[in-house]
């Protein structure tokens, strides 16, 4: 579904991995509210200041933490 919304871009020379886009290449403003719009419509948000992207690790961290406590509570 990422990968859709971006090829509607254009050629970009992108990866894509669970989680995290790494496109090699510029935006442009109109591309970038583009791709906010498309992500939108299928659930995703587009972080792309390094104060929300660090909020969201550590947010990703302490739920794994989380997991991995009630999974040995259940064991």
């Amino acid at each position: 579904m990422v990968r859709e919304a971006l090829s509607k871009l254009g050629p970009h020379d992108v990866l894509v991995d669970l989680g995290v886009v790494e496109i090699r290449q510029d935006l442009t403003d109109e591309q970038l509210q583009q791709l906010k719009e498309r992500l939108l419509l299928i659930g995703l948000q587009l972080l792309d200041d390094k104060r929300s992207i660090l909020i969201e690790k550590i947010r990703t961290i302490s739920l794994a933490k989380e997991r991995r406590k009630v999974h040995r509570l259940i064991l």
